[in-house]
């Protein structure tokens, strides 16, 4: 499968840009030859469990996964392309007012609770994951090659994946679970506030006890739910 994908791919599609590239992975961006409809050609270095389950579900805030292929421990993934910009991008511009920041982070809760009901943890919520759709201007989680699905009776996880800043305690030598996403939450809102995560400059608005409890230490104290949170911030 993941040798044919490939060979279709040369076939059909043209190389139009190389989005993101580190060591584990690649994602570029393809436009189809006569259709001109673009999608993304995600390869990576790890398991394809998470995206295989991510081809089942469909929610508006999050690209979605077209297909899945594996060639030993080399994930290929295709997933429709999003006409947007992220969040990063657009906090080098401005910083967003609280009333923005619920709103946004309410769509967030949204596919958070979805992916939570099936037991996916993306484990890297950060503005360079987090996507403004251009026109309807519509939030996007992207990128699930660090998410793992959530096993209870796992004594540990078993890469230590996040990033600096956003990443919960528990990512580094515990078990992982929707509450790690809640810290990412929780810190993302705190960036698009002020720019800075929480261990920098402290936030005294009204979204404070918010954050605060969403960024606790023990997992236990924070929101335990996506749902949970969302009624915090409309409330």
């Amino acid at each position: 499968m993941y040798k044919w994908l490939e060979a279709v791919l040369k076939e059909q599609y043209q190389f139009i840009r190389c989005l993101r590239r580190t060591a584990r992975s690649e994602v570029i961006l393809l436009e189809h030859k006569n259709l001109h409809r673009r999608i993304i050609k995600r390869t990576f270095t790890g398991n394809a469990e998470v995206y295989r389950r991510l081809l089942l579900l469909k929610q508006k805030n999050m690209p979605e996964v077209l297909e899945v292929a594996e060639n030993e421990n080399r994930v290929l993934v295709l997933e429709e392309y999003i006409d947007g910009v992220t969040l990063a991008d657009l906090l080098n511009e401005r910083l967003y007012q609280e009333n923005q920041v619920r709103k946004l982070v309410c769509e967030l809760c949204d596919v958070l609770s979805l992916i939570h009901s099936y037991d996916i943890i993306h484990k890297d919520i950060k503005a360079e994951n987090i996507m403004i759709e251009n026109g309807t201007q519509t939030l996007k989680l992207i990128d699930f090659n660090a998410a793992r699905i959530y096993k209870k009776y796992s004594p540990r996880d078993t890469e230590y994946l996040g990033t600096a800043g956003y990443a919960a305690p528990e990512q580094y030598g515990g078990v992982s679970d929707r509450r790690t996403d809640i810290k990412q939450v929780g810190e993302l809102m705190k960036v698009m506030l002020t720019g800075e995560t929480s261990d920098k400059i402290p936030y005294s608005g009204a979204l404070a006890d918010v954050i605060a409890k969403c960024i606790h230490i023990s997992p236990d104290k924070r929101f335990q739910t996506a749902e949970a949170l969302k009624r915090s911030l409309k409330g």
